[in-house]
């Protein structure tokens, strides 16, 4: 390279994600290129001569399982250097600290990233280019996320996309798209984040990225999962993890399972979450994954307090937290704190996990986590409740409500309507605890719909069962406080929805009766939907 030349070359990647690294005389490395742009798009490195010198360039893929790609090497310019040339390698040399800041992993060396990366967004924006502006936003947004940060995380995405959307580059679109739906879900904002995920299909679908193509139905499936579409999630994730297994992607794939357990686990099917969890963590810790590691340790611990191991769980939740803490993901340790509050509340330490709930609400009230609030401040209604304090409990189910309202996961707001119906009870007001038992039960009406499977629809409502014998009870103690206004007939027409409703998910479960069924057994079905029609009115 001669003194005082500034070139730029530009290495178009064709489906297989590339690092470019400049070594110059003895080896010694001068710089390191990786942006944000996924198995597509360019990589540019900029060289400036102080001095007459050989230079190496060496090209390299930074996962060794990835697929074959190819790759096309450019000189893009080559000139005399100026002013700008100098200020632009500056910028770019910014950059490639933060990059080298995030390759280390931690809380300290994540911060001097994002410290980095938004010097780096000074100077790219002095220079008025724009594409490498939006790469670092993109580049922010990720770093965000991995500190747990969504609030920052969607603010920095959201300045990128309409940038990117300007200069017509479709794939690193894409990414950002992706990156913006997935913190709009953990925001609550389901909606908006659906909309991410559909414009980013639209235009996948004349890239041929199958890599982005795969975790934009990852997000699909998390939505429709939380909006208590199972059947269509688990077609989402299936195509997924087709993709991340075609291309060799062990760490999205690990993601991917994870995801799938947390369905299954919350449908009632515990051993086959289980084992999704435990394959998951396998392949994530393979892939050098330290916070999704984590998270699938996490999930696991669940399942095992669930079985009745709950010592075994505990001690895995404390080995996710060191793991979340060492990665400097706070929105994770928080996640894991309210796992631990929710296993102890099931050892009957209602006082020990009290404190865990309000650590963890705690942080994610501080990071704007709003649809993780819910859960927890659910919990928290519970402790109140077990604990004979009502109005607290109340206070807290109703803060609960409207995000799982916001976020549409309707599953959890129908339990917490169960827990309101028992702090009314408990402060003597029958009628408000019915509206609320009444709602929880019309929730699991809503969701029991959705899933095609009879086998998933038999165990999502034996885990509901209570809610049928919630009502029941508080129509008997209203029968009991008013003999002379119905209410025994009432809950005896409950009972009765409850063994209609039964006998129709058993009738309707197309995994566990026959395919074609005789017309006797028809019949009973038509029998038990009039029956039903009957109760209901």
């Amino acid at each position: 390279m001669p003194a005082g030349w500034f070139a730029a070359l530009e290495v178009e990647q064709q489906g297989i994600d590339l690092t470019l690294q400049l070594e110059g005389p003895g080896g010694r490395r001068l710089t390191e290129i990786d942006s944000p742009n996924g198995s597509y798009g360019p990589e540019t490195l900029l060289l400036l001569g102080e001095e007459a010198q050989p230079l190496r360039l060496t090209v390299s893929a930074p996962d060794p399982q990835a697929a074959p790609g190819r790759f096309v090497i450019r000189v893009h310019e080559l000139h005399r250097a100026t002013t700008r040339d100098r200020a632009r390698c500056a910028a770019e040399r910014t950059f490639a600290r933060g990059e080298q800041w995030r390759r280390r992993g931690g809380g300290e060396a994540l911060a001097e990233a994002v410290a980095e990366q938004k010097n780096a967004l000074v100077a790219f924006r002095a220079l008025g280019d724009q594409r490498r502006e939006a790469d670092v936003l993109d580049r922010l947004g990720r770093l965000h996320r991995l500190r747990g940060e969504a609030a920052a995380a969607s603010a920095a995405y959201r300045q990128a996309v309409p940038l990117l959307r300007r200069l017509g580059a479709r794939q690193p679109l894409v990414d950002a798209l992706n990156g913006l739906g997935g913190e709009l879900c953990r925001l609550g904002r389901s909606r908006e984040a659906l909309a991410c995920y559909r414009e980013a299909q639209e235009i996948q679908a004349t890239l041929g990225d199958r890599q982005a193509e795969g975790v934009t139905w990852v997000g699909i499936g998390r939505l429709l999962a939380a909006q208590g579409e199972a059947e269509r999630a688990f077609r989402a994730y299936d195509r997924a993890l087709a993709i991340f297994r075609t291309l060799r992607r062990t760490g999205e794939e690990g993601e991917t399972l994870v995801n799938m357990g947390r369905l299954y686990a919350h449908l009632g099917e515990s051993s086959r979450a289980l084992s999704f969890y435990q394959t998951a963590a396998l392949r994530l810790e393979s892939a050098g994954r330290l916070s999704p590691a984590a998270d699938a340790l996490g999930d696991l611990a669940l399942v095992q307090a669930t079985s009745g191991r709950r010592k075994e769980s505990l001690a895995t939740l404390r080995r996710a937290l060191l793991l979340h803490q060492r990665a400097g993901n706070r929105s994770g340790e928080a996640v894991v704190l309210s796992s631990i509050g929710w296993v102890l509340l099931q050892t009957g330490a209602a006082d020990a996990a009290e404190g865990y709930c309000r650590r963890s609400l705690a942080l994610f009230e501080t990071l704007g986590r709003r649809a993780d609030q819910a859960p927890v401040l659910a919990n928290l209604g519970q402790i109140a409740t077990l604990q004979g304090r009502p109005r607290e409990a109340l206070a807290f189910l109703d803060r609960a409500l409207p995000l799982l309202e916001e976020a549409g996961d309707r599953a959890h707001a129908a339990s917490a309507q169960l827990d309101r119906a028992r702090a009314w009870r408990l402060l003597g007001d029958l009628d408000k605890a019915r509206q609320s038992a009444e709602q929880a039960l019309a929730g699991v009406e809503t969701l029991r719909t959705k899933p095609g499977s009879g086998g998933l629809r038999a165990s999502f409502l034996a885990s509901r069962r209570e809610m049928h014998e919630l009502l029941i009870d508080l129509l008997i103690d209203l029968h009991r406080r008013h003999p002379a206004r119905g209410h025994a007939a009432e809950a005896l027409a409950v009972a009765e929805r409850g063994r209609a409703r039964s006998l129709l998910d058993v009738l309707a479960g197309g995994d566990t009766g026959p395919r074609n069924p005789p017309p006797a057994l028809l019949a009973r079905e038509t029998e038990a939907g009039r029956r039903l029609a009957a109760a209901q009115r």
